[in-house]
């Protein structure tokens, strides 16, 4: 096991260097240079390991200049290169700084473990949290997803911080948490697909820390979450999440989380449409600026004043938005729309199910139906599965409605899914329909 605790030390030009530079973006500059390992967990661990730099990573002050309109004031970018579930690479030109700060609530006594593989943005976002608030990464060589190991990593070690898939905390729920020991423990995140509200609930109930969930994409960073001090709504992402300090936003007509219709016209609360985020008159600090050399995708990805996300959700009357799924994910089932993340939830509070998928699947006469492939837990592995069929569609009768049930089940022993433990429900529709 190959597990590392790595914080900031300053170099001797850290210490010379100004901490308020006078430049035309009246911006804060802190040059981080050095990393060292603060505690080895394993005799003989490391021979060598790259040493993490960051030259004049913009901390506070740049929103500033992105109100100007001299474009050649503005602060250079990184360029993510981000493997999607749903097409080729992508190159997206983001802004330096990437905050999300109110969601991951970073302190210097903290101690973060992310386990998202770093070919994420997600991991990116680990490190952007921490710097500016001295905390502490933890990084943990995982090859694979292995729950008993993250739970005896986390009895071990004194983490304070968790960031997982729900995926993840979906199987750590299976196993017995009564006899796991996290005395440090304090703060669990979860994103990059949808939590079943059952998941959030059993961990609550066994750990006693509550889950939190945000959202977000590679293109804007953390658009909706769950932060602390705001009432939780089970099976909601949460509600509009600015990137920075809420009263500075608000007086510079800060970036707002939207339902819109198909031709970019906002939606009432209750009505399902597309997640958007205002970028007219005032394109929002840390949003992408393009997608690199693709013109006609940037193009498309914007509708009126609104970046479309492509993905499906509603907000309700107190402002929680509720996802649906993707654009391509939402199954049209005979005029109904009905999206896998309700369905797959539902499946989620039934006894026999590890975890599951739901796709849309060819019908000659609905034209798609709802299609579930479903990991059993070892207690029903022998249990009928014509009789557990009928069973599953029941209960997801009497939990959603009577026309959201899955007519097709398969049981599967796994799901495809990413490096970081994201269900892959591309790859079972394109199963489904032969692509």
């Amino acid at each position: 096991m190959k597990s590392l605790l790595i914080s900031h030390i300053e170099s001797e030009s850290d210490r010379n260097s100004p901490t308020d530079c006078q430049t035309d973006m009246g911006v804060i500059l802190v040059t981080i240079s050095m990393f060292k390992v603060t505690h080895s967990v394993s005799a003989g661990l490391v021979s060598s390991f790259s040493v993490l730099h960051a030259s004049t990573m913009v901390v506070r002050g740049i929103y500033r200049a992105y109100l100007r309109e001299d474009k050649e004031s503005r602060p250079a970018g990184h360029l993510l290169h981000q493997r999607n579930n749903r097409g080729p690479q992508n190159g997206r030109a983001l802004p330096e700084q990437l905050r999300t700060g109110r969601w991951v609530a970073l302190t210097e006594s903290d101690i973060f473990w992310n386990t998202t593989d770093t070919g994420w943005v997600k991991a990116a976002w680990t490190l952007f949290s921490a710097w500016p608030n001295g905390s502490c990464i933890f990084v943990h060589e995982l090859p694979q997803v292995d729950a008993k190991v993250i739970l005896n990593t986390l009895s071990t070690f004194p983490i304070t911080t968790l960031c997982c898939v729900p995926t993840i905390f979906r199987l750590l729920v299976q196993e017995d948490l009564t006899r796991c020991q996290f005395q440090s423990l304090r703060h669990c995140l979860t994103g990059g697909e949808a939590l079943n509200p059952d998941v959030r609930e059993k961990w609550k109930r066994q750990t006693g820390v509550e889950l939190y969930e945000g959202y977000g994409q590679s293109e804007t960073v953390v658009i909706c979450a769950n932060p602390k001090g705001m009432k939780i709504k089970s099976g909601s992402m949460g509600k509009a999440s600015p990137p920075y300090d809420v009263q500075v936003a608000a007086s510079h007509n800060f970036w707002r989380s939207l339902i819109v219709d198909d031709e970019g016209n906002v939606l009432p609360p209750g009505e399902e449409g597309n997640v958007a985020v205002r970028i007219r008159p005032t394109r929002p600090f840390c949003f992408f600026n393009c997608y690199l050399d693709n013109p006609e995708k940037t193009a498309a990805s914007e509708q009126g004043d609104f970046y479309i996300t492509g993905d499906r959700a509603h907000m309700d009357k107190d402002g929680y938005f509720w996802f649906m799924g993707r654009n391509d994910d939402v199954i049209n089932s005979s005029s109904y729309r009905i999206g896998p993340v309700e369905v797959e939830s539902a499946l989620a509070e039934h006894p026999a199910v590890l975890e599951s998928a739901v796709v849309s699947s060819p019908d000659p006469i609905r034209g798609e139906v709802v299609k579930a492939f479903v990991v059993l837990t070892p207690a029903y592995l022998s249990h009928d599965p014509e009789a557990l069929t009928r069973e599953l569609q029941e209960h997801v009768k009497r939990v959603t409605a009577p026309y959201k049930y899955p007519r097709k089940v398969a049981f599967v022993s796994e799901l495809p899914k990413t490096v970081s433990g994201k269900i892959q429900r591309s790859k079972l529709r394109s199963q489904e329909w032969g692509k």
